[in-house]
């Protein structure tokens, strides 16, 4: 798990990939990603419920007491797999406290 406060006014290419099991994450091509392995046999991203792109409703709950606090900042430019950039203002089911990104 990360846990890694950032606090910039500028911004960053953050790249996550899964394949199976396995899993890394990049920032800014650095070329020096972190790699890692989802425990148990899963294979596929797969939820029963909404899948939360930069927070969700009440990170204490959602997160069994691990987090207080939700995702700060702008997400600009959301590409998954061979799809994106999404809009994610047009496609949003809901959104809370969220307003335009500044560049």
């Amino acid at each position: 798990m990360f846990f890694h406060r950032i606090f910039i006014s500028f911004c960053i290419q953050i790249v996550f990939k899964r394949q199976g099991a396995f899993g890394s994450i990049e920032v800014d091509d650095s070329g020096l990603p972190e790699f890692g392995t989802s425990p148990g046999g899963d294979q596929l991203l797969s939820t029963r419920g909404n899948v939360y792109i930069g927070g969700v409703p009440n990170p204490n709950m959602m997160t069994q007491g691990l987090y207080s606090d939700g995702f700060v900042g702008c997400i600009h430019s959301l590409r998954i797999q061979q799809v994106g950039p999404i809009n994610l203002y047009d496609n949003a089911l809901s959104a809370v406290n969220t307003g335009p990104c500044v560049k």
